[in-house]
């Protein structure tokens, strides 16, 4: 992907904490070049917990304490209404990623005309992740299935490359960007899907 200058006074990015500040507050150090320039993190606190992680950046980010905890898509769907910026990035906490690559998720959101972009993302170990998938079949998810009870690894749907765009069918959540007008015309998330689950897996965008 072509890595654009932008302003990161467009952006907005969404990130839910599940008691979760040790990971956020590493993946605040990556993003600290665009917050000191003008982005806006939305920080929902599903539970209550310390909130000593975010010292170093309280005056860039708003912070929302839910009074009771609520879902993924809830979750996300009211961050949006705190934002009137041109750009929605969802971003689980768990996530490191290089700065550079939400302008190369920009330029390839007005360069393909897609609703949402995601990045390529990798594992600790360097492998691509499966986090874009065709759509789901009875076949797909036995053998998705089978697989995880036999403790094999599939290999990734799609072959992503760096500097490539690809139409997939699906990405998952953890890393998706939206142009905000087009977030909120199509009500967000369908709060009918309901996930919440604390997660460990660690996570690189690449760029």
């Amino acid at each position: 992907m072509n890595n654009q200058p932008f302003d990161p006074t467009t952006l907005a990015i969404s990130i839910v904490s599940h008691g979760q500040g040790l990971l956020i507050k590493n993946l605040l150090q990556d993003l600290s070049p665009l917050i000191n320039n003008g982005a806006e993190v939305l920080l929902t606190l599903n539970i209550p917990e310390d909130e000593s992680f975010i010292s170093n950046f309280a005056s860039n980010i708003k912070v929302i304490r839910n009074k009771k905890p609520i879902g993924f898509g809830e979750n996300h769907n009211m961050a949006n209404l705190y934002t009137n910026r041109d750009w929605f990035v969802v971003l689980n906490p768990d996530v490191r990623c290089n700065p550079h690559v939400f302008s190369s998720l920009i330029t390839a959101h007005k360069a393909t005309g897609a609703g949402v972009v995601a990045p390529r993302v990798l594992g600790v170990n360097g492998n691509t992740e499966d986090s874009a998938r065709h759509y789901p079949t009875v076949s797909r998810i036995f053998k998705r299935v089978i697989s995880k009870i036999r403790g094999h690894r599939l290999e990734p749907d799609y072959e992503l490359q760096d500097g490539q765009h690809i139409k997939i069918d699906w990405a998952a959540g953890m890393f998706l960007l939206f142009r905000s007008s087009d977030f909120r015309n199509i009500g967000g998330f369908d709060t009918r899907f309901f996930m919440y689950r604390k997660t460990q897996t660690f996570a690189v965008a690449s760029t």
